[in-house]
């Protein structure tokens, strides 16, 4: 069983309810189980925004500062505050290099994209909203889930 870096025993059980929904696959990422833990920390207060990520901008937006498993799902944590602390996260190339095989689509995706526009992969990845996309929202006020809240794009 692999380890995972989040503790939190409700965070990892929304995690895992958020991926039994149903979901329809991205052309651009069919693999479900991939998905992206924006994380904010304010004074005691924890957000955590969980979404698929179904394309390669949505990937490559934010700092990924770790990648762990839940069960047979694919956790990005992303953390938006520290998008220009550049010591802080993956590399893009190490993070691509592990989802080569679970995502074939976004690897692919990222080869041409590095290939064309070398010095430019974040700003040239392409960006697609999806019909029929949703996220959720999970707040945590010292440790304790106070409010969860679902999103759905029509």
């Amino acid at each position: 069983m692999p380890v995972t870096i989040i503790q939190d025993k409700i965070l990892q059980q929304n995690i895992i309810e958020y991926c039994r929904q149903d979901y329809i696959p991205s052309p651009f990422n069919s693999n479900k189980n991939l998905i992206a833990l924006s994380v904010q920390f304010k004074n005691d207060t924890i957000q955590c925004n969980i979404s698929h990520i179904t394309d390669l901008a949505g990937l490559l937006t934010y700092n990924s500062v770790a990648l762990t498993q839940i069960d047979s799902i694919s956790v990005v944590v992303q953390m938006p505050q520290l998008k220009n602390k550049p010591f802080i996260g993956l590399n893009d190339s190490v993070l691509m290099s592990k989802l080569k095989v679970s995502c074939p689509e976004l690897y692919r995706e990222y080869k041409l994209v590095k290939k064309e526009f070398p010095d430019q992969v974040h700003e040239k990845s392409p960006q697609r909203v999806l019909d029929g996309s949703d996220a959720w929202t999970l707040k945590f006020v010292k440790g304790i889930l106070v409010a969860k809240k679902m999103y759905f794009v029509p």
